[in-house]
């Protein structure tokens, strides 16, 4: 009878070493295999676990690519609806509409103006016919406000339109269409009705109806119930910025806008107060005084009306024109600031 004897490993050399294995008939080795070693189990782990980090941010890369992609299409959109409301309405769409914020600074007050009745309207919603949004925009009643928000320095405060906001407040409290919401930014708790995208505007938030008055060096596409004609972009289209990007997670002062009503300080975006995506703001008044910053671990922009993006470098900007630009964070304060004048005769240049 062929006799099979175990195969043993040497610990010196961990070299398999055959005793007594062979059979009669081939002299083949019988009941003896090579394995991995814990080393080389270990090297392949490291190998993988290389590989996957190498991966993974080019992965990353591409999702935001395609996020950002999609992005600059919906804000596209955006450009395209305030130019088939221009044709309709021979003029492009105001910021908002009747903001209960009017104040003495802005030349409406009710001593002498007492038919003023607000409706804190943000002119997003009238882009909604444009948008394949026809069916949301006819559940509005724009015979009420839209939102009863007023600071405490408004006294006393102008009338709501229809006395209040009828169904209006219940439809605005929902979250943001996806129309108005960037991929690259989505929502968390207490923000969800907030909008990535709003129209470019003077940083004063209780300027009313005094659009009209403004001189083009220091006037903006947007404003409160603006009416903007293409001819009075005496800079040209395509040198002027019309609307741009915020975060929905913001603010340490103030508030960011919300798609449906205004409110205090919610009155769009102003791009040459503030660098695109500035965290910083020193909150002076706390208690004790902090950098809101550090408070909120760089999650919220600093200051209201700041604009940003989630997209690396920059944020998209939708010109006069409707044509969307990718305008760099780094962008000076001077080429900001002729951005968004219609009419200063000062050149943006390439950017």
């Amino acid at each position: 009878m062929n006799r099979i004897e175990s195969c043993s490993v040497d610990t010196t050399d961990r070299m398999p070493i055959v005793h007594a294995a062979r059979v009669a008939s081939g002299g083949r080795v019988q009941g003896c295999r090579e394995g991995f070693t814990l080393v080389e189990l270990l090297v392949v782990i490291a190998i993988i676990a290389v590989l996957i980090g190498l991966l993974l941010p080019a992965v990353q890369s591409a999702r935001e690519a395609a996020r950002r992609s999609s992005c600059t299409n919906q804000i596209k959109q955006l450009g395209i609806a305030m130019h088939v409301f221009q044709e309709a309405q021979k003029h492009f769409p105001p910021a908002q509409v009747a903001n209960r914020d009017c104040g003495d600074g802005a030349g409406i007050t009710m001593a002498n103006t007492p038919t003023y009745v607000a409706k804190n309207i943000n002119g997003l919603v009238l882009l909604l016919p444009f948008l394949e949004q026809q069916s949301l925009y006819d559940q509005f009643d724009f015979n009420f406000a839209f939102g009863t928000g007023v600071h405490g320095t408004i006294s006393p405060a102008p009338p709501l339109a229809g006395g209040g906001t009828g169904p209006n407040a219940t439809i605005a409290a929902r979250p943001a269409p996806p129309a108005f919401a960037c991929p690259s930014d989505p929502p968390v708790a207490g923000f969800e009705r907030r909008t990535n995208y709003d129209f470019v505007v003077i940083r004063a938030w209780n300027a009313c109806s005094v659009w009209k008055a403004r001189s083009g060096a220091n006037k903006t596409m947007f404003e409160d119930d603006s009416k903007c004609r293409p001819q009075d972009i005496q800079d040209g289209l395509s040198n002027t910025a019309a609307m741009t990007e915020t975060w929905r997670e913001c603010c340490c002062n103030g508030s960011n806008p919300e798609w449906a009503q205004r409110g205090y300080t919610q009155v769009g975006l102003n791009l040459a107060f503030n660098p695109p995506n500035t965290t910083r703001y020193n909150v002076s008044w706390g208690s004790p005084p902090h950098m809101c910053f550090d408070q909120f671990n760089n999650r919220r922009l600093g200051d209201w009306m700041t604009t940003g993006s989630k997209h690396p470098g920059g944020l998209n900007v939708v010109m006069a024109d409707g044509a969307v630009r990718f305008l760099s964070e780094a962008a000076d304060t001077t080429l900001r600031t002729r951005l968004e004048r219609i009419a200063d005769g000062q050149p943006t240049g390439a950017f």
